[in-house]
């Protein structure tokens, strides 16, 4: 680091993610710091909530033993919205950096949007996409696009453009809501865009016609045949799942909720709607691992995350200088991911930590299924738990005939929180929504056994759909955009285990007299046409992929393949204080036993939400803004 490096180079380190380049910026400005300006039949028995529970919830009304308000059951979370305006106007409702809004400032915001929505045609069942980063301008735009009538399909400005395009054309979504900082992401799309700061001309809003079975959202998840699918889900499903929480959390509880995940991923429909139905703060944050250095940290009362983002935000707590839970923190929910018992005990370790959920629940049946309170002194790995109010599930044989308890079959859900089904997709909707003794169910394709306690245990999937920081991934979405490469004839994809915990490897067998592709092409193919945690930090090339009798992949016969160290094969221990502090930094947050200055953080396991908090940390020590660049999200 003697030489100085040129700008270009620089920018190419800072690219890439590694080390070096980091650091670089880092030492130039320690000492005199400043900010850089970023680039712009009923004979199949249900498992049931609890008798009190489900007898003390009728359908109607329901005032909840927490002291919440009541809801009307068919009421969309904008219709919500309305009604604690109505009651505590004065009170903050969101929180985002210094801005704050009321709840009559968010309602005025809301109807003025949903007025301009209307003039551009938005109607009952219109879907708009929005594409817009975590801000106040986010929680009101979703909103206002409810209050219009229509429904949103979430587009995380993260996404590589090709599949932004895809969501926005399967969709057919003639509007999409962005900024102009990400306008130039759908420039390809064929729809209107309407800006956040715009002053289009608005319309009237036609009266409210809300019924439980109007469209609130289609949300796309990984689909196997390398299609995403959008899961077409309901106000009176998200109303259902509001007014569980509302008999299942305090006013305390909720008093400010963190507003930290994707609207790509299910779990922010609680984050952002429960607390605006029942008088609670949103708190926006850029991911749950900026909420030690967020301005509002102490407003934070409730954390809704993944186990695996939890994990990383506890291991902070070990560095210097900050990680894990400020003081006001008093109920964590974890959901997306199994949540291994170390973990809850790290949880229940922060003292004020007073309730930890463990919540279940696929996209097809709105946001969350069946939970369960962990116990601070329970032992043995924790349970997914008891259904929601108004949710019924069997667990089933391949023969849809009910398991005997303690036997593991398959879950199906029903109940009010399942969605439509599947949009523009007939026949994947019937495929996985079915009747079963007269009762429509989803298959959920996860394996689970029945305690004597009437708690499931969660036992894995029937297919090979894992799941990767709480989002649902196909392996075979991952497999078709690999065998779409020119030089690509077969290949497969498999979760793998090393020191630094779970990651997606993949095996391609190359092409008949094709040159064969490098890791680094392959990955940077995956990479253009699939989010960032879709794309596998390992890539092996083999001869020929490993085949079972039947002629398909024989996953459990694929070698095990190493982590890409970004092309630097050869390690280099870090030679300045300011890169032995980021390594320090490196290892805590990603769990590895060394890094070297030309490691790349992504190839070591990072992701965009650790790298985010990372360069908050930096900010806070060198003064330094070192910009995340949005292609390696």
């Amino acid at each position: 680091m003697a030489n100085e490096p040129s700008p270009r180079r620089t920018a190419q380190r800072r690219e890439r993610g590694d080390l070096s380049g980091i650091s670089n910026e880092c030492g130039k400005c320690a000492g005199h710091p400043k900010i850089l300006t970023p680039p712009s039949p009923r004979a199949h028995r249900p498992f049931l909530a609890d008798h009190k529970s489900a007898q003390g919830h009728p359908s109607g009304e329901l005032m909840s033993s927490t002291g919440l308000p009541p809801f009307d059951p068919i009421a969309s979370p904008a219709d919500l919205l309305g009604a604690q305006v109505r009651r505590t106007p004065e009170a903050v409702a969101v929180i985002d950096g210094e801005r704050r809004l009321t709840y009559r400032e968010l309602d005025s915001a809301v109807d003025a949007l949903a007025g301009r929505l209307a003039g551009a045609g938005v109607r009952a069942e219109t879907l708009v996409g929005v594409c817009l980063p975590r801000s106040a301008d986010l929680v009101v735009t979703l909103l206002a696009v409810l209050r219009a009538g229509g429904a949103y399909v979430p587009l995380d400005p993260a996404y590589p453009q090709d599949r932004l395009e895809l969501v926005i054309g399967d969709a057919q979504a003639p509007v999409v809501v962005t900024d102009r900082a990400h306008e130039h992401l759908l420039a390809g799309a064929g729809a209107t865009l309407l800006h956040t700061d715009g002053d289009s001309p608005a319309a009237p809003l036609a009266p409210a016609a809300h019924t439980a079975d109007a469209l609130a959202y289609v949300l796309y998840t990984s689909g196997s045949t390398g299609r995403p699918k959008g899961v077409a889900v309901t106000c009176g499903g998200v109303n259902a799942m509001l007014r569980w929480a509302a008999g299942t959390y305090s006013a305390a509880d909720v008093a400010g909720v963190l507003f930290g995940t994707s609207v790509c991923f299910d779990i922010s429909v609680y984050e952002l709607f429960f607390p605006l139905a029942v008088g609670g703060a949103v708190v926006v944050a850029e991911n749950v691992l900026a909420l030690p250095e967020l301005p509002a940290r102490d407003a934070v009362t409730l954390v809704n995350t993944v186990p695996s983002a939890m994990a990383a935000l506890l291991r902070g707590a070990g560095l210097p200088g900050g990680g894990g839970l400020p003081g006001g923190v008093r109920v964590v929910n974890l959901a997306g991911e199994a949540l291994p018992r170390h973990l809850a005990d790290q949880v229940y370790a922060q003292p004020q930590v007073e309730r930890l959920y463990n919540l279940y629940g696929p996209t097809e049946d709105t946001v969350y299924s069946t939970w369960s309170l962990v116990g601070r002194d329970e032992r043995g790995e924790p349970v997914i738990g008891r259904p929601l109010t108004g949710t019924t599930g069997h667990v089933l044989d391949e023969r849809q005939s009910a398991v005997p308890d303690g036997g593991i079959g398959e879950l199906y859900l029903a109940g009010e929180g399942l969605a439509r089904g599947y949009h523009g997709r007939p026949d994947l909707t019937t495929e996985r929504f079915v009747t079963v003794g007269g009762e429509r169910c989803y298959r959920t394709g996860d394996l689970v056994r029945r305690l004597p306690d009437g708690n499931l245990e969660y036992h894995g999937r029937v297919d090979h759909q894992v799941k990767v920081r709480g989002f649902r991934v196909e392996l075979g979405e991952i497999e078709a955009v690999l065998a779409a490469h020119p030089a690509v004839e077969a290949a497969a994809a498999v979760v793998q285990q090393d020191e630094a915990g779970d990651y997606l490897a993949a095996f391609v067998q190359p092409g008949p007299g094709a040159a064969e592709p490098t890791a680094a092409e392959l990955r940077a193919h995956c990479a253009a046409a699939l989010p960032g945690y879709m794309v596998p930090l390992a890539v092996g090339v083999l001869a020929r992929l490993p085949l079972t009798p039947n002629g398909k992949t024989d996953r459990k016969a694929l070698p095990p393949v190493a982590r890409s160290r970004g092309g630097a094969e050869l390690f280099v221990a870090p030679r300045t204080p300011v890169e032995t502090r980021i390594a320090e930094l490196w290892r805590g947050l990603l769990g590895v036993p060394e890094v070297g200055v030309h490691d790349v953080f992504l190839d070591l396991g990072g992701h965009s939400l650790l790298a985010a908090g990372l360069l908050a940390r930096i900010e806070r020590e060198y003064g330094t803004r070192v910009p995340l660049d949005p292609g390696e999200q």
